[in-house]
């Protein structure tokens, strides 16, 4: 495969739906599903009891028919993939009790290298090794040689997620994960995804019923209720305002006392966004660049410019299928028709420079257009061969189609059909 052939592979969706109706004989409990999920990206299913979560799981990984539609995995059928490379390809983790005989948890761990044995199941060293990381990462090596039968439900869920690691799988599909997980645990395991998602571009499709650990760990969210979907946003978007309590019909008063702490207006520190990688054994918080900054600070203007306020926060998704939540910081108006608001970078662990730093954007309305300029502290190509010709601001290909899309969501909110000119600074 050349290396043209590999990046165009690499920009196909890992899973996508199209027109999928799922159910069971000829019941169809969600009707003309509508997805695609990037490489990498976390998405979460939500939804009541019975709206047809775990079906679309069992969908997806081959388990039943669609009963209309397609799934594709890399543009290809789902049908069409042989099953040995349909193991190597998606790792299932699901909450059904497994039985197995007379085998350690070991043994059980791995069977997940089972799709790269031959047909006797014989490990080889490198087998051995990449069973032996995945129980590190969960955390149950101490359990290795204890039969899988004297252990407990948590520590058995445990064991299979090493399993399902352990297979090197480009996507993880697994139906609540948290069972049976007590606290520590269930936090462990928002980081194991993160780990996986950010270091290994996998793919993580999963259903939850904790909703605040699906809103600290999704990159995506969909929403599956009354047989469709019937929203899918990040988790900033769907957690806002009161759309929780009427996707699930709960009571108002006794949700908000329960679950008051989901509205991410309300959490000051932004830890709904955060994301965090491994290194080794220690954990990094990731920042986000000055590219998401200036995209924050152009849509701040433009809601301040065309709507006529600015919120406290807003949220973007970033190429890599992040969520960033960020704080906007000095709104004002310069002049009639023009705008002004900066986001404080955020390096995360990993510091720079620029940590720290203000990234401004204006927002002028024009006759006709959109342009992005550089103001002060923004240099100018000078030779031919980067990424934007000689003489233009030194703003890359990705962050300037970042701003121009998070302005043009506010120009379609608020049916504007002027010019802007954006100024980064």
């Amino acid at each position: 495969m050349s290396i043209d052939e590999k990046n165009q592979d690499r920009e196909k969706p890992a899973l996508q739906a199209d027109g999928l109706d799922i159910g069971y004989a000829n019941h169809v409990l969600v009707r003309n599903m509508e997805l695609q999920v990037s490489r990498g990206e976390v998405l979460t299913v939500i939804g009541p009891n019975g709206a047809g979560k775990s079906t679309f799981l069992k969908t997806i990984t081959r388990q039943i028919r669609p009963l209309g539609g397609m799934v594709y995995l890399s543009e290809v059928p789902l049908g069409k993939v042989e099953q040995g490379e349909l193991a190597r390809t998606m790792a299932i983790l699901t909450t059904q009790k497994v039985q197995p005989e007379l085998m350690t948890c070991r043994d059980v761990a791995g069977t997940g290298r089972y799709p790269y044995t031959g047909r006797f199941g014989i490990l080889s060293a490198e087998d051995h090794k990449a069973v032996r990381e995945a129980m590190e990462l969960v955390g149950v090596e101490e359990l290795g040689e204890t039969p899988f039968a004297d252990v407990s439900d948590g520590q058995r869920q445990r064991v299979m997620l090493a399993r399902a690691i352990c297979q090197e799988p480009d996507i993880l599909v697994m139906d609540e994960p948290a069972s049976y997980l007590d606290i520590r645990y269930k936090l462990e395991l928002l980081d194991i995804v993160r780990t996986l998602s950010a270091e290994r571009n996998v793919t993580v499709v999963m259903t939850l019923h904790e909703l605040e650990l699906a809103r600290q760990v999704s990159d995506r969210i969909v929403c599956i209720k009354d047989g469709r979907i019937d929203r899918i946003g990040s988790p900033g978007e769907i957690f806002s305002g009161d759309y929780i309590r009427t996707l699930f019909d709960a009571e108002e008063k006794r949700f908000r006392e329960v679950y008051r702490g989901l509205d991410p207006a309300s959490d000051k520190d932004g830890a709904a966004a955060e994301h965090y990688i491994r290194r080794g054994r220690k954990k990094l918080r990731c920042g986000f660049t000055t590219g998401t900054c200036a995209a924050l600070a152009a849509q701040g203007a433009a809601l301040l410019l065309l709507g006529g306020k600015a919120p406290e926060y807003l949220t973007c998704m970033t190429p890599k299928g992040l969520c960033v939540r960020a704080e906007l910081v000095d709104p004002g108006i310069l002049s009639p028709g023009k705008t002004r608001c900066a986001v404080r970078k955020d390096a995360g662990d990993d510091k720079d420079v620029t940590d720290q730093i203000l990234i401004y954007a204006s927002v002028e309305k024009t006759v006709s257009g959109m342009v992005i300029e550089g103001g002060e502290g923004v240099g100018r190509v000078t030779k031919p061969g980067l990424d934007q010709p000689p003489g233009e601001a030194a703003i890359n290909t990705v962050p300037r189609r970042m701003i121009l899309e998070s302005v043009q969501r506010v120009c379609e909110e608020y049916d504007y059909h002027g010019g802007l000119r954006i100024v980064i600074s």
